[in-house]
Parts: structure tokens; sequence; C-alpha cells
């Protein structure tokens, strides 16, 4: 999916980008957020239905997928990071001695900021899927393990939805002010 992705994923940045240059860039960030947030909602009625289908894909659903990852990557990719880009970029300019040395700090604490989660995320649903008790026998091949009772893929993703919509709501309320602040108030001290 990633390769058919990848060209609306050029388009989109460009399109972003000229979007960003005509509004204020942590609107732009709350726009990708709240269509991240809504494709995010997809995600458990796909798995669920592509298990109820036992693993066999229609080209009707297959397109389906096809069109949510090119807009969730939309959203993200393009949205939010171009987005939180042109703000970092617009803060690091302010105090043009350290603009570059400011922007790498901003832009590599913004990675780190949304990639960390994904490991504890991927370690949670395998703590909280429950697996109904059954005797595997000896001569079992390697690997096997009883039938899955409640899978903690359903059970984080209905965890963070509430999560997900307060952060939304916070940066709702909390990135418009920041976006209002004037450019002394990101200009390093001269120490």
């Amino acid at each position: 999916m990633a390769v058919l992705a990848s060209p609306f994923t050029l388009i989109g940045t460009l399109v972003t980008g000229n979007f960003v240059a005509k509004r204020s860039p942590l609107e732009v960030y709350l726009y990708g957020y709240a269509l991240r947030f809504i494709l995010s909602l997809t995600g458990p009625a796909c798995v669920s239905f592509l298990k109820a289908q036992e693993g066999v894909v229609s080209t009707t659903f297959y397109f389906l997928i096809l069109f949510i990852t090119i807009m969730y990557s939309f959203a993200s990719e393009c949205l939010m990071f171009v987005g939180v880009g042109a703000f970092f970029l617009n803060v690091s300019s302010s105090s043009i001695h350290v603009a570059g040395s400011y922007l790498t700090l901003l832009n590599t604490s913004s990675n780190m900021g949304g990639t960390w989660h994904k490991a504890l995320t991927l370690w949670l649903v395998d703590r909280l899927t429950w697996r109904e008790d059954c005797i595997i026998p000896p001569d079992a091949a390697a690997g096997t393990l009883c039938p899955v009772k409640y899978d903690g893929y359903y059970v984080i993703s209905t965890a963070l939805v509430p999560v997900a919509a307060v952060i939304g709501l916070y940066f709702a309320k909390t990135l418009p002010w920041l976006a209002k602040l004037p450019d002394s108030s990101w200009k390093a001290s001269k120490r």
C-alpha cells in the first residue's frame, strides 16, 4: 500500500505547502489531527470485517483500505507534518543566531514524540490479548497457541479513542493561542 500511496503523498505535500502559505501552520495541523482521528476510528471496523471474511480480500475492500491508507497518510504526513514543520520554521527564524540548531531540536523532539509510544502500544496489545483456556498437546507444532478470546488490539483501540479526543480538544484550545504569540516570545536570550 505504501508504494501505491507514495505519489498521492507527494502531491498532498505540494497541496499542503500551498495551503500552509495561506493559513496558520497550526490550523493546518489541527485539520490533519481531526482527519487522522476520524480515520483511525475505521481501523477496528476494517480489521473486524477482514477477520469475518477469514482473510479473503475483495477488490472493493482492497480499494477501500487503499483509500483510507492514502487519506491517513495525507492527514499525518502532509497536513500534520508540514503544518508543524512550517510552525517550527517560523519559530526558529525569529532567532536567526540559532535558527538551524533550534529547527533541528524542534524537529527531533517532534519525531521522538511521534514514535516512542508505538513500541509501548504494541507491547500492550500483546499483554491485553486474552486467550481461551485450552490444553496444547505436546506433539503440537511449535508456536501453537490457544484461540483468542479478546484481542488486545480492540481493547487498545477502544481505550485510546477518548485519550485522542481529549488531546485533540486540548490542541484545539492551545495551538491557536500558540500561533498568535508574537515572534519575540520565541527569541533566545543572549546570556
